[in-house]
């Protein structure tokens, strides 16, 4: 029962959480048929080569602290007091190297923009992002903060509110002041303003702006630990937009970056809420007795959701991307189920890193993550020639394999946790069961051939798991259970739902 409840717990936290990732991380693709429409592919390609390099360069420079929180505030920290310095110590830590990244970037803006983007007349836009990236940063810590003390709803409306500015800035600079990729740049970094002082004030009250430095080790140790692991990630993600640049241009950077988009939604809706909501959970039971019974379950349960998502996800954009995105970008939905296979992967690797780092193996999470970033950058330089953007998305889908493997490994050899690996087997094969059966259905873009694809997207994967039986009997006491609850709620004899 504790499991149960334990996973309850879970799956309530990760669903706030689900509400703030799509603001956090679905802006860009919300926005999408905006920016496709309004931006030239071209300069749209140069945008998604910026996005990239904010996202190496600053995460780089924070060098793992909104991990290091999350753990050194369960682990490390002894009590109430210490917990409330973590936040004060990271920013400490992270400050200096803040200073010294944008203070680098403000000066040599034009080179970095003509080794970026080819052109030296694009300086201005580095200058954005480097103010942008401090105030990223510093909400980037207060938000591992609110996570580390399990306020989900905080942490959303943070985000949201942010999501709120920069959708509405966003819009304004694009569509009605035709300002182009620097009217993105710059909704992006008011938005930031507006967002740091709500953040300050809502994690004001259980943070202390006092150094600990017994935590200073910790936390540094750790974020150091994980840099190899971040420079890995960032790899994987984003150096194929470089090479693609390099062989085919900024327009197939641009129809690439589409279709990676949506092929993103897995990590948009499953692994990015789940990775918000797991670490902080998984090391806040990990000294409880059976707790490797939860981390077991969670895989399993997490691997049913993740090939749903991208069995659906590459069903629908076959039929509806173009619809989205526009004609120019047609091509795009190629590539969505390789992106989603890589990034439902990076869940995997997410789930079963806690009992590697409870078992103190860290170590051996950077090294299969720069085993898979050095596979990862080679395999660009070969596939991208020959294949294009299918051969980027081949590379990012073995990259991830690579790490999730080799994560999962050492997580059983050192810390035993006993994954359920013949139902994960089942979930995954009847997944690829159903993605082989869509090649049967008519593929030439009429109305049957879009509603085959929905139906299948929708019931296939489901019926095959309750044709084979794979819910437990408990599992499926449960879920009637649910199923009844969320029907009596509904009932207006019973009143509506609180």
């Amino acid at each position: 029962m504790a499991e149960e409840s334990h996973l309850k717990r879970l799956a309530s936290t990760s669903g706030i959480y689900a509400v703030a990732a799509l603001a956090q991380r679905g802006l860009a693709f919300l926005l999408l048929p905006v920016y496709t429409r309004f931006i030239d592919p071209a300069e749209y390609g140069s945008l998604e080569l910026l996005t990239a390099f904010s996202s190496i360069a600053f995460g780089f420079l924070v060098f793992g602290l909104p991990s290091a929180i999350l753990k050194c505030y369960h682990r490390d920290a002894e009590d109430e007091t210490e917990r409330s310095k973590v936040l004060a110590s990271a920013t400490l830590l992270a400050l200096p190297a803040l200073a010294i990244g944008i203070g680098s970037l403000l000066i040599w803006a034009p080179t970095v923009s003509e080794w970026l983007l080819g052109s030296r007349e694009s300086a201005d836009l580095m200058r954005i992002i480097a103010a942008t990236g401090f105030f990223t940063s510093i909400i980037g810590l207060v938000l591992s903060a609110l996570r580390a003390e399990e306020r989900a709803i905080a942490y959303s409306i943070v985000v949201l509110a942010q999501f709120l500015v920069a959708i509405g800035l966003n819009i304004t600079f694009v569509v009605a002041l035709s300002m182009g990729v620097r009217g993105v740049l710059i909704g992006n970094l008011i938005s930031n303003i507006v967002a740091l002082p709500l953040a300050l004030l809502l994690v004001r009250g259980s943070a202390s702006i006092k150094i600990d430095r017994k935590l200073l080790r910790p936390l540094a140790a750790f974020g150091v630990y994980l840099i190899p692991v971040m420079a890995s990630g960032w790899i994987i993600d984003l150096s194929d937009r470089y090479v693609l640049r390099m062989f085919d241009g900024l327009t197939d950077v641009a129809v690439y970056g589409v279709g990676y988009k949506f092929g993103m939604i897995v990590q948009l809706a499953v692994v990015w809420p789940f990775q918000l909501a797991w670490p902080a959970f998984a090391f806040a039971i990990s000294k409880e007795e059976g707790h490797r019974e939860t981390y077991a379950q969670t895989l399993t349960y997490l691997t049913v959701v993740l090939a749903y998502l991208i069995v659906g996800l590459s069903l629908v954009t076959k039929v509806g991307l173009v619809l989205v995105a526009g004609e120019n970008y047609s091509t795009s939905y190629a590539v969505v189920p390789l992106v989603a296979l890589g990034y439902a992967l990076n869940g995997v690797q997410y789930c079963v890193s806690p009992a590697v780092h409870v078992a103190e193996k860290t170590k051996f999470i950077s090294y299969f993550s720069m085993l898979g970033a050095a596979l990862n950058l080679g395999l660009n330089f070969i596939f991208i020639p020959w294949l294009g953007m299918m051969g980027a998305a081949i590379t990012t889908a073995i990259s991830f394999v690579v790490i999730a493997t080799g994560t999962t490994w050492i997580a059983e050899r050192h810390y035993a946790v006993g994954y359920q690996y013949r139902r994960l087997a089942t979930a995954t094969v009847l997944a690829l069961v159903v993605y082989l059966a869509a090649g049967w259905l008519p593929s030439d873009g009429g109305w049957l051939g879009a509603a085959s694809n929905l139906a299948l997207a929708a019931l296939g994967y489901p019926l095959l798991l309750v044709l084979f039986r794979f819910a437990t009997p408990d599992e499926m006491r449960w879920l009637r259970e649910s199923i009844s609850t969320l029907l009596r709620r509904g009932d207006p004899e019973h009143g509506a739902a609180p």
